[in-house]
């Protein structure tokens, strides 16, 4: 159990006695815990007994709602005031000749001391001629913490209460904007909100909202902040929101999120494939593989020299192109990643076909993707350019391949 003195002076003229009371007090704002025992020591100028019976020096409390209670009225206890909670000393201060002391004793606080008392100075006929009050504050912890995490792109909320152990969930997600709320409740003062990500401190601006749990103040404080979750290789990434009260006599409360972030990009591998015009039914094909629920509708292929789009189950109709298939089929492994297969399909191999970069599209939100994809020309075999048997068996084999494509 604590016991806190705070001093006062009261100061008195000796010609007709009370003039001004002057109420030093240290610390000038009285912070208490509940069951803590308190003592506030008023102290007047002179030690001359008579010079208080006709001048009274009483001690009240105002409390939050202005609601008024005597508790001393000169040297005794009121009629009114519990006589288990508080009690009364005067006498000559120590270690002074030349004051007198009135101390009040608060025998254990509640939430009804908060508010201020007041140590007054009255004459005969009631008239108040000094007074200086004392602030006091009933100190109470932060009772709750909540943290809301909502993503942005499918409004999916994710939820930790400092009262609910939470610690063994770690939520998977994809990388993206995040919308987080903390709240944080009961305290008195208004709490000290902290909102790290990675154990990394993120500047936040709290909003407070007073109300009173009896007589004692009780703080609520809220902030919203928008924030973004990358890919990376650590484990599991954190979002922490924390709450105390200034004076740091009670342990902080903490809600926490743990997340698993993965990309939203695919991985994206394509087959190395070459060819030699007239080729007939030639595949590029490439696959990509997610952590996220994808489907060949958010997929197509792009002519990157005309920026012509082909869809999955479409077919060109450009002459000059030639006609190009797009095929596209998905599988869902047992982590639930999935892969999408894709094929772009050339009737008949042309030179332009050679000259064109070709992309792989893959769309989803406002994050579309391109993969460049190139149709590779064969190479001609270094016998058709040295040797001239060589050369010989190189036309032959060419119009060989030209008679069956054109069979075909």
């Amino acid at each position: 159990m604590d016991i806190l003195i705070v001093v006062g002076l009261v100061l008195f003229t000796h010609q007709g006695l009370a003039a001004d009371i002057v109420f030093t007090v240290s610390p000038p704002q009285v912070e208490a815990k509940r069951q803590d025992t308190i003592v506030l020591d008023c102290q007047g100028n002179t030690r001359t007994l008579a010079e208080y019976i006709s001048k009274r020096v009483n001690w009240k409390h105002v409390a939050n709602d202005g609601t008024i209670k005597k508790i001393t009225t000169g040297f005794y206890l009121d009629d009114g005031a519990d006589k288990t909670k508080y009690n009364i000393d005067h006498g000559n201060s120590d270690n002074s000749d030349t004051s007198y002391s009135f101390k009040l004793t608060i025998l254990s606080v509640n939430d009804d001391d908060d508010g201020k008392y007041i140590c007054e100075c009255e004459d005969s006929k009631m008239v108040i001629l000094s007074s200086k009050e004392v602030k006091f504050r009933v100190l109470n912890p932060v009772e709750k913490v909540k943290l809301e995490i909502v993503t942005v792109m499918t409004g999916h909320k994710m939820n930790a209460d400092s009262q609910i152990m939470t610690n063994s969930v770690t939520y998977q997600v994809e990388e993206g904007e995040f919308d987080v709320t903390c709240t944080a409740e009961g305290s008195n003062p208004s709490p000290q909100m902290t909102l790290k990500i990675n154990n990394i401190v993120q500047r936040v601006d709290p909003k407070m909202v007073q109300s009173f749990v009896g007589n004692r103040p009780s703080y609520k404080g809220t902030f919203t902040k928008a924030i973004s979750l990358s890919a990376n290789k650590i484990d599991f990434q954190t979002v922490e929101c924390s709450a105390g009260i200034p004076e740091k006599q009670f342990p902080d409360k903490s809600a926490v999120l743990k997340f698993n972030v993965f990309s939203v990009v695919p991985e994206v591998e394509c087959d190395n494939v070459s060819a030699l015009v007239r080729y007939r039914q030639t595949k590029l094909t490439c696959r990509l593989h997610s952590m996220r629920a994808i489907d060949c509708s958010r997929i197509n292929w792009n002519d990157g020299n005309n920026n012509f789009v082909i869809y999955p189950g479409n077919k060109t109709h450009d002459p000059s192109f030639g006609p190009v298939v797009v095929d596209c089929e998905s599988v869902t492994h047992e982590n639930n990643s999935m892969t999408v297969t894709t094929s772009l399909t050339f009737d008949q191999v042309l030179d332009v076909h050679f000259d064109t970069m070709f992309y792989i599209e893959y769309s989803y939100g406002k994050t579309p993707q391109r993969h460049p994809v190139k149709l590779n020309m064969k190479e001609v075999s270094a016998a058709c350019v040295v040797k001239p048997l060589g050369i010989l068996l190189c036309i032959l084999l060419a119009l060989f391949v030209r008679r069956i494509s054109s069979e075909l």
